[in-house]
Parts: C-alpha cells; structure tokens; sequence
C-alpha cells in the first residue's frame, strides 16, 4: 500500500491561463452501468472559472452527481483529493488580473516535480505546495514560477516538520 503525502497546493497567473487550465485538466471521471451490466467509464471536461458577477467561482458546468463520479486533475502524476473531493479556493484581482487557486491535495509517495514544471511552461501559471507524509516523518516544499523551480527543499526523519509547515 502506497504512502499518502498530503498537503496545500496554491496556483497563481492570470485569469485566461488558469482557466485554460482548468478547462482542459479539471475532469469528473463517471462510472456508467450500461442496462446489459457493463460497465463503462467516461471523462467529461467539466470544469471552468467564472467571472461573470464580479467573483471568481470554480463552476461545475454539468451536474453529475447522480451518476458515480469523481472530480481529478489530469496531468499532475498521481494526486488526488481526499475522499475524492476537492475543496477548490479561487480568488481573482482584476485590477492586476492575478487569479489565485488553493486546494488540499494527496500525492502518491510524493510531489511529481516535473509534471508540475511541465504544467508551469504549458499554461504560464505559478505552483507553490508543501507535502508532508506523516508515516515517514517526511515534508516537501516546491515552488515553481514560469516553468523555473525557484524553491525545493525535502525534510526527512525530522519531528521538527510537524510544528514548522501547519
């Protein structure tokens, strides 16, 4: 069984390029029972960002909730929400038109660093997150602006993370 390390990751760039994002690696994964008792999975790209009443909101475009779904974020290696829901924070300046997203997120061992440059370059947009595995005593700061890694630090076997990152 895999070791879960679950932490905060905030993203930041402009409005355009984190719904591009959104758009295109936001998905709810479905589960659909076909009459005969199969059983088919279906991804639907179903997620954008909203400005349209002078606040910035994370808006599920279709409502799956009667079918067996999960929202994930593709491209990101293996992460996932905890319990398979994503709590996403957004806040937009559009004075600066800076666009902020927060979220708690569970990574498969750890952070994937470079899928997360890959994201960076690809969409022009800015991550900062901090894992930390509790079973290994383990933390992992990572902070990536435009594709450039401009922080990384790995903590192992210190009881000091467990006071220095929450």
């Amino acid at each position: 069984m895999a070791n879960w390390a679950v932490g905060k990751m905030n993203i930041r760039g402009s409005f355009k390029d984190m719904n591009k994002f959104v758009q295109e690696n936001f998905i709810d994964n479905c589960i659909i029972e076909n009459e005969d008792g199969s059983i088919k999975s279906e991804t639907k790209y179903n997620y954008e960002l909203d400005y349209s009443f002078g606040v910035a909101e994370f808006v599920q475009k279709v409502d799956v909730r009667n079918k067996k779904s999960c929202l994930d974020i593709l491209n990101i290696g293996e992460a996932f929400p905890p319990n398979n829901i994503y709590k996403v924070n957004v806040s937009y300046n559009h004075i600066e038109d800076i666009c902020y997203i927060s979220m708690i997120m569970s990574h498969r061992y750890d952070i994937d660093t470079e899928a997360f440059v890959a994201l960076s370059k690809k969409y022009n947009l800015d991550f900062n997150t901090v894992v930390i595995d509790w079973n290994e005593s383990y933390a992992h700061k990572l902070r990536i602006e435009k594709g450039v890694i401009v922080n990384e630090e790995k903590i192992e076997d210190d009881d000091a993370i467990y006071f220095e990152f929450f």
